[in-house]
């Protein structure tokens, strides 16, 4: 997963079909805080924050409108895979997953 949400191998098309696989993880006890924090920092890989605590899609990037797109896809695709665990109340996200993400 640390591979998948590398900044070398971040890509919105990869991004979109790792659900499953957060979703096993979460089944099975195994999803932790780390991962999320993965998560949500690949969202912010050239946006100009390096944490949970910085804005996401701050549209501070600096480069080509291409970049921006690219950005944006990401940060887009990084969002649907959060609720995506949040989506069908199928309680896969611990009280200290949601307080992470609160």
């Amino acid at each position: 997963l640390q591979h998948l949400l590398s900044a070398q191998s971040l890509h919105p098309e990869l991004l979109k079909r790792t659900l499953p696989l957060l979703q096993f993880l979460a089944v099975h006890g195994a999803l932790t805080e780390r991962h999320l924090e993965l998560l949500w920092d690949a969202a912010s890989i050239g946006g100009g924050s390096n944490s949970k605590t910085g804005s996401v899609g701050n549209g501070s990037i600096g480069g080509s409108s291409s970049s921006n797109v690219q950005h944006e896809s990401v940060t887009s695709a990084v969002l649907d895979l959060i609720c995506g665990l949040l989506d069908g109340g199928k309680d896969l996200l611990s009280g200290e997953h949601l307080g992470f993400l609160a």
